[in-house]
């Protein structure tokens, strides 16, 4: 297995099978904590003083600040194409309807 490290010796990328085309990766050959490969995630792990693989005590996973849903302005510009649907609805049924009175005087 090939790990990269970073300065503080936490793992931010591994390669079970094959290589890793990138100087700073280095081989690993000791045991792997449990879940390791499904719950991995950069910096989550650590490569200790004794040369073992940890999880990093000091790990906070990043947030994840998706927005759910149209932002302000999303709507906005929504309800503003609402409105201008509703206005060439109008004019198309003005159009129509003057074309009947033209029509209805001939």
């Amino acid at each position: 297995m090939q790990i990269i490290l970073n300065e503080k010796n936490e793992i931010m990328s591994f390669a079970s099978i094959g290589e890793i085309d990138d100087s700073r990766a280095r081989e690993y050959e000791g045991e792997l904590p449990d879940n390791f490969v499904e719950e991995f995630n950069p910096s989550a792990y650590l490569l200790d003083g004794n040369n073992i693989i940890a999880k990093n005590p000091d790990y906070v996973a990043p947030s994840s600040s998706v927005p759910i849903g149209p932002s302000d302005v999303q709507n906005i510009v929504i309800q503003q194409a609402v409105k201008m649907a509703q206005m060439q609805k109008n004019i198309m049924q003005q159009s129509q309807d003057i074309a009947k009175l033209k029509g209805a005087n001939s």
